[in-house]
């Protein structure tokens, strides 16, 4: 990609491993997750292609040579697979282009996010898939052992213009409480969102390790900009894009598992509501 003259970014998986963990083969990854300047996405999969990597038949956008797997992204967010996303944050590929720092990954130099950057990306990524596995936390908490004072200022005012309060604030708290990650507590009080009683609950369960039926959907709600942008958001989330559906649906018929699958969903949130009381 570099000698075609395509911009891109390593993120998460081996990125954060060479940056933070002590020995960045225990950082566990299955792909490469590249994100690439969109005007030049159809290159970068034209560059692949002409090194011997071959479209996956179910992803059409993760490339495969080998044991070697490439997620290819043209924004950080999953705009085209929900596309009601791109109302909660304007964080797109410039965003985390701008101030890129590099690793040495196989002897090759490659472009990663700026760290403080990293950060806010990695909590609205952990956020995205209601913090489902661990080790999106941990790295959390190692990305914020690396900060320091001027990293910690660079990354309140990027949270602020990128609107990722909420998911900076939800990750950081857990990492701070949970995971010995030093984050001054006058960070957490500056990103602190407003919430209401019933977001306050929501949060307090996260932080009891108890994550509530549709977290991510539910914070997310509260990042859309006004009352139909909330039910256009709602409305995408229960019926997405016939790939989406495809893709949870699994095997078989896409419409009978997909709407199987999104009944039992509902009856996990209704019986997690009912119980509430005794929480």
């Amino acid at each position: 990609l570099e000698k075609a003259g395509i911009r891109f970014l390593l993120l998460r998986g081996p990125a954060v491993g060479i940056r933070h963990w002590r020995d960045p083969v225990l950082r566990p990854f299955g792909d490469l997750d590249l994100l690439v300047a969109p005007e030049s996405f159809r290159a970068a999969k034209d560059a692949l292609w002409n090194i011997g990597f071959r479209p996956d038949r179910v992803y059409a956008h993760l490339f495969v040579r080998g044991d070697v797997q490439l997620d290819l992204h043209r924004e950080p967010l999953g705009i085209d697979r929900i596309r009601s996303w791109a109302r909660l944050t304007p964080l797109r590929f410039d965003e985390l282009w701008e101030h890129h720092e590099s690793i040495v990954l196989e002897g090759c130099t490659v472009p990663v996010p700026a760290m403080e950057r990293e950060l806010a990306y990695l909590c609205f990524h952990a956020l995205k898939h209601s913090f489902e596995r661990l080790v999106w936390l941990w790295d959390i908490a190692l990305a914020a052992r690396a900060m320091d004072e001027d990293r910690w200022q660079a990354f309140l005012a990027f949270v602020r213009a990128m609107r990722l309060e909420r998911p900076c604030f939800y990750a950081l708290s857990y990492a701070q409480a949970h995971l010995a990650a030093p984050v001054p507590d006058a960070v957490l009080g500056e990103i602190r969102p407003r919430m209401g009683r019933i977001e306050a609950r929501l949060f307090a369960r996260v932080m009891r390790h108890d994550v509530p039926p549709f977290l991510a959907e539910r914070v997310f709600s509260r990042m859309q900009p006004g009352l139909a942008a909330k039910i256009a958001f709602w409305r995408e989330t229960i019926w997405p894009a016939y790939e989406v559906r495809a893709q949870i649906a699994g095997s078989g018929c896409v419409k009978c598992n997909f709407i199987r699958k999104r009944l039992k969903q509902a009856a996990r949130w209704a019986l997690d509501l009912a119980s509430a009381p005794l929480r």
